[in-house]
């Protein structure tokens, strides 16, 4: 049982404003007061004729008086006076000992909810509104209980639940019209300023081709900056378009063997892979995937050419390719593995920002678009790509994980 306090002791837990009550209760207590305005004990009759559970109580607990609807309430006779604490659990009885202390402080009804469990052990949930009476100079708690409707409150439940599954259908819709629009911006965009940067390029070069000769030095190298900056957000540009084409391509899935693709996409980067002197071990993959080849491809293209790109010193790079099926999780892992200068940990997310570049310099002439496109080609695929160090040496691993079907 609940450790109790004197009403006229407020708990700190008390709370400070009226309770906001049942209608329905609030009538039938009201129809009592009319009755009652000066309780005595040839009222409790009237009361014990109410249609809803009553019970009188004094400022211990204890049951004084009830009803034959509140006996049933409970699932037990009153033969004699009872605690009404006995019958209720621990939180419940806390609840009630503050209703109790409400009542006396504001002077005015507390509502509440309490669970009582009838004579089949079920138990059932009460809306307990309770009045503060006096009889012959003694402080008694007129309490009413208003049974709450279980199916009513589901179906309230299920109601709100519409309400919100629409609210939430609505905002979806609206996110996918905003997104739809920023991938068209990006792709005009992007598509339209590159017409007037290629005749800034145009006219820049025409002038480097016909009259170099006549210029200053430092008018041929002002002229040479606007060249290759020109040329560098030509690049951007095309960054910007590549990402668009992933956002708005519908992916098409096939059936595909993944080893056959990463030779064939190997074999496409042979120019590169000739000019860096690299080593590429590819390891043998027999898996087959349901995917859209296209995405795939890009993906490894551009897991491919960063790992020839970011090398330590002039250590010769060695990139290892391997694939391998994850059986719990039903994924496929397709690995990237390199020996070059590895991407510091606060950066690792960061990396997959577009434009985001660790690395500058005339070796390094990319925009930091690449990582950009992977990250949306592989979420285009329900999958995930990740970035981690290796386990010896320099270098890093990007993992790309896949749902097998």
């Amino acid at each position: 049982m609940a450790a109790r306090t004197k009403p006229g002791q407020p708990s700190q837990k008390m709370k400070t404003k009226p309770p906001k009550v049942s209608r329905a209760v609030d009538r039938v207590l009201k129809d009592a007061s009319d009755k009652l305005p000066l309780p005595a004990v040839d009222d409790f009759q009237v009361l014990s004729q109410l249609p809803v559970p009553f019970s009188c109580l004094n400022e211990m607990g204890i049951i004084l008086r009830c009803n034959e609807s509140f006996g049933e309430m409970v699932g037990t006779k009153f033969q004699k006076p009872r605690d009404i604490f006995e019958l209720l659990e621990q939180e419940d009885a806390a609840k009630l000992q503050q209703g109790f202390e409400f009542v006396v402080k504001w002077s005015q009804p507390s509502c509440l909810r309490l669970s009582f469990g009838s004579k089949k052990g079920v138990k059932r949930v009460f809306e307990a509104r309770i009045q503060l009476m006096v009889s012959h100079g003694e402080r008694l708690f007129c309490c009413l209980f208003w049974p709450v409707d279980e199916n009513s409150s589901l179906e309230q439940g299920k109601n709100q639940i519409n309400v919100l599954e629409k609210a939430l259908a609505q905002k979806t819709l609206e996110l996918a019209e905003q997104h739809s629009y920023f991938e068209t911006f990006c792709y005009t965009a992007s598509h339209d300023l590159r017409t007037p940067l290629r005749s800034i390029k145009g006219f820049a070069d025409a002038l480097m081709e016909d009259y170099a000769s006549a210029m200053e030095p430092e008018a041929l190298d002002f002229l040479h900056r606007v060249t290759t900056s020109a040329a560098h957000m030509d690049r951007m540009f095309e960054g910007i378009l590549q990402l668009s084409r992933i956002l708005r391509i519908r992916p098409e899935i096939q059936k595909i063997h993944v080893g056959i693709l990463l030779e064939q996409m190997v074999a496409s980067q042979a120019e590169s892979v000739s000019m860096k002197k690299a080593s590429v071990e590819l390891f043998s993959c027999n898996a087959t995937l349901k995917t859209d080849p296209v995405l795939l491809e890009k993906i490894c293209q551009e897991l491919f050419k960063n790992a020839l790109a970011y090398r330590e010193k002039e250590n010769p790079v060695v990139v290892k390719i391997s694939c391998s099926q994850k059986s719990p999780e039903k994924t496929l892992e397709i690995r990237f593995e390199d020996n070059g200068c590895g991407v510091p940990a606060p950066a690792r997310d960061q990396i997959f920002i577009p434009f985001e570049r660790l690395h500058f310099g005339p070796e390094h002439n990319g925009v930091g678009m690449g990582l950009a496109i992977v990250r949306a080609a592989v979420q285009k695929l329900g999958g995930k790509v990740a970035l981690s160090e290796k386990s010896s040496g320099p270098g890093s691993v990007f993992t790309v994980s896949l749902p097998s079907s």
